[in-house]
């Protein structure tokens, strides 16, 4: 019998079903290694599985249309772009906005989610989520590198296009 899965597939089904399901495949025990629960403990951070490449393209045409285009772009870069690899905190985060707009950073970070959930027609998904021990947000690894590779497309855009929010 062969069983064909795709990497929407192993993206779709739940972090514990797709740990086990990997661990049974490389033929390991399954009882998990420290590095098991670290990558689980990571994965548990998000309220839902990561965004595919049309669903970030069709959240980044969304944001670039949406009246507050302008400061959830800022810190959709301030997101994406830290190096740091780890969550962001609330501060550095709020950094990024126009100093009269950081006291509305959870508003901001609320509509980044909601057009995160409408661009993957899931309601609930969320863009950011809010790391409580930390102070800070994350987005997934694989939805932040997807968001890596399109951003910079949207700044190559042709001449001949009107400017985004001008």
């Amino acid at each position: 019998m062969e069983l064909t899965l795709t990497r929407s597939d192993l993206d779709a089904m739940p972090a514990k079903l797709r740990h086990q399901l990997l661990l049974f495949l490389e033929g390991r025990p399954k009882s998990p290694d420290r590095q098991a629960k670290a990558s689980r403990a990571a994965e548990s951070r998000f309220a839902a599985s990561p965004l595919e490449r049309r669903q970030v393209a069709t959240l980044l045409r969304d944001i670039s249309f949406h009246r507050l285009g302008r400061p959830l772009r800022a810190l959709l870069d301030r997101l994406v772009f830290d190096d740091s690899g780890s969550p962001l905190a609330r501060g550095k985060l709020a950094a990024a906005l126009p100093r009269g707009e950081r006291a509305r950073l959870s508003q901001y970070i609320a509509a980044l989610n909601r057009l995160a959930a409408k661009a993957a027609k899931r309601p609930g998904l969320r863009l950011c989520c809010f790391v409580r021990g930390e102070d800070a947000y994350a987005v997934h690894p694989a939805t932040r590198q997807w968001l890596r590779d399109l951003l910079p497309g949207i700044e190559r855009a042709g001449e001949q296009e009107e400017p985004l929010w001008e």
